[in-house]
C-alpha cells in the first residue's frame, strides 16, 4: 500500500488528505506530529479520508514527538480507537497491546543490523498483520539487504532511512512490500521520497513483482541524469522496468554482486570509480571491453552477467560530428575507466592517441596499451593535437567552474569534448571557446552512450531523434 504520512496543522492535514484520497492506497495519521491531537479535530480528519487509515503515535525513543509516558500513550490510543482506524502502528517492544489490525514496527536510527531474521523473530511475538522494519542505511548494501529480506518475507514492510536508503522506497512494490511511506510536503523520516517524485520519475503505480530493475552504480551518482532518461524511455516504450541510482564504492562490489543475484536486476550502468573493477565479478566480458580493461554496461543474459563498454563509441560518435578522427591526433586528459574506452575507440577509428595524466606513469601505461604516446600535464602546451577530450572529473558539479588546464595550454581553434554533463558548460569548454574553438558538450556523449546501453538491454528506441531531443532539453546546470 502506498501510504501518505500526514502531519502539521489542521488545515494542512485536511488539504493533504484530499490529495492523498486521489493518489494513495492508505493514509497515515502521524498524530504525534499533528498540532491538534484531540478527538474532535481528528474525527473531522478521519471522516474526510476515503482510503484506509493508520493511526501512529510515536514516542521520542522511536523517533516521534509524543511527550507522555507509555501508559499515557496507551490511553491516547484507547481514546482514539472509537474513530475506527483501519490499522494501528505499535512498536514491537511497546508494553501494551491493542485490538485491531496492528502494524508491528521496529526502528533503528543508527544502522541496519546484521541478523534481520532474529529481529523479525522477536517482532512476531506480538501479533500483527504487517511487520515493519525501518532501519538506517549507512551504505547501499544495507538498502539492498533490506530489499532482499522483504522479498523473502511477504508480511514484512522493510525500508531504510537516510539518503542511501531511498531505493528501498522506490523498489518496494517489486519485492512485494505490503506497505511503503511517502509524503506530499514534509518527510516524516529521513530518506522518504515524495509522492510527486515517485509518480513522475519512477512511475510508481506501475511497479509490480514482475518489474525489472536497472541501475547506475558508482560514486558520485547524484549528478547523473540516467534515471530521468531511462525511466522516460521505459514509460514511452511501455517497458516494465525502473532505473535507480545506487551510490557504491569499490569496497562494496563483492557484497553488491552477491545481493544482485537475489533481486530482479536486468541491467547496470557503471560509472567512476568502478569501471576498471567490476570485471572480476562478471561471468562474461565483451572482448573489446576486456582489452580496454573498462566496463560501463552490465547485462543479464540467461542468468549470467555480461560486461561491455559504450563510453568509447558514445564519445567518438559525438566527437566526429566535427570531423573524422582518422589520421588525426586525439589528446585525452585522464587515464581512468572513461579514458580507456575513449582511447581504444579513437585508435579503432584510426586516430593517433596522446594521453595526458596527472600521474605520468599511469598515463604512459594506457598509452602503451593502445599504441599511443603520453605527455605530462605540464607539457600539454607543447603537444600538437586536432581534438582534445577531458575524461577527468575535475569540474564535476561545480557551477563556478574548475579545470586542470590554463588558457595557455589550449590551442587556438581546438575541437573539444568534455565528458562532464553537470554542469553542461564547464570551465574547460569555456577556455576552448575563448580560443575560438568548437565544443561538444558531455550531454551529447551521454546521449550516444545511453543509446548504446538501451540497445544492449534490448530496450526499444522507436525514434532516435526524439531520444536525443529529450536529453538535449534536460536542465543541465
Amino acid at each position: 500500500m502506498l501510504t501518505v504520512s500526514i502531519q502539521g496543522n489542521f488545515d494542512q492535514a485536511r488539504e493533504e488528505i484530499h490529495l492523498a484520497n486521489r493518489v494513495a492506497d492508505c493514509i497515515e495519521f502521524r498524530i504525534d506530529l499533528m498540532e491538534k491531537q484531540d478527538g474532535a479535530h481528528l474525527s473531522k480528519l478521519r471522516s474526510s479520508a476515503k482510503v484506509p487509515v493508520i493511526f501512529t503515535i510515536r514516542n521520542k525513543e522511536h523517533g516521534g514527538k509524543f511527550e507522555g509516558n507509555e501508559k499515557e500513550r496507551e490511553e491516547k490510543f484507547l481514546e482514539l480507537l472509537p474513530l475506527k482506524p483501519d490499522y494501528i502502528d505499535i512498536e514491537w517492544d511497546a508494553p501494551f497491546t491493542l485490538d485491531g489490525k496492528v502494524i508491528v514496527s521496529y526502528h533503528n536510527f543508527k544502522e541496519t543490523p546484521e541478523h534481520l531474521d532474529k529481529i523479525l523473530e522477536k517482532m512476531r511475538m506480538k501479533r500483527g498483520v504487517i511487520y515493519k522494519l525501518a532501519t538506517y542505511a549507512n551504505s547501499s548494501i544495507d538498502a539492498l539487504r533490506i530489499l532482499s529480506f522483504v522479498k523473502e518475507n511477504n508480511d514484512v514492510a522493510g525500508m531504510c532511512m537516510g539518503e542511501k536508503g531511498e531505493i528501498t522506497r522506490i523498489l518496494a512494490p517489486i519485492v512485494g512490500a505490503p506497505l511503503i511511506y511517502t509524503h506530499l510536503g514534509k518527510e516524516t523520516a529521513i530518506g522518504q521520497v515524495s509522492l510527486p517524485h515517485l509518480q513522475s520519475l519512477y512511475h510508481f503505480k506501475r511497479l509490480n513483482r514482475s518489474t525489472k530493475i536497472y541501475a547506475l552504480i558508482g560514486d558520485p551518482v547524484k549528478y547523473s541524469v540516467g534515471h530521468l532518461v531511462h525511466n522516460h524511455q521505459f514509460q514511452k516504450e511501455k517497458v516494465d522496468g525502473v532505473y535507480v541510482k545506487i551510490p557504491l564504492g569499490d569496497s562494496e562490489l563483492s557484497p553488491f554482486f552477491h545481493l544482485l543475484r537475489t533481486l530482479p536486476f536486468e541491467g547496470i550502468s557503471v560509472t567512476m570509480p568502478l569501471k576498471e573493477k567490476v570485471g572480476i565479478y562478471l561471468d562474461l566480458i565483451d572482448p573489446d571491453a576486456e582489452k580496454m580493461g573498462a566496463i560501463n554496461t552490465l547485462v543479464k543474459k540467461g542468468g549470467k552477467w555480461f560486461g561491455l563498454n559504450t563510453d568509447g563509441k558514445g564519445a567518438l560518435n559525438a566527437l566526429e560530428k566535427e570531423g573524422k578522427v582518422q589520421g588525426k591526433i586525439v589528446l585525452i586528459l585522464g587515464a581512468g575507466g572513461a579514458a580507456r574506452g575513449v582511447a581504444f575507440e579513437a585508435v579503432r577509428r584510426g586516430g593517433k592517441v596522446v594521453i595526458a595524466n596527472r600521474t605520468y606513469e599511469k598515463g604512459k601505461r594506457l598509452a602503451d596499451k593502445v599504441g599511443g604516446s603520453a605527455v605530462s600535464f605540464e607539457a600539454i602546451d607543447t603537444c600538437p593535437y586536432d581534438f582534445i577530450i577531458n575524461t577527468t572529473s575535475v569540474g564535476l558539479g561545480d557551477p563556478v567552474g574548475k579545470t586542470s588546464l590554463s588558457s595557455a595550454m589550449i590551442r587556438q581553434k581546438s575541437v573539444a569534448l568534455d565528458l562532464i554533463i553537470h554542469p553542461k558548460k564547464t570551465r574547460f569548454l569555456d577556455l576552448v571557446l575563448e580560443k575560438g574553438g568548437k565544443v561538444i558538450y558531455g550531454s551529447e556523449m551521454f546521449a550516444h552512450q545511453a543509446l548504446g546501453q538501451l540497445r544492449a538491454w534490448n530496450i526499444p528506441v522507436t525514434s532516435e531523434r526524439e531520444f536525443f531531443s529529450f536529453i538535449e532539453a534536460l536542465p543541465f546546470c
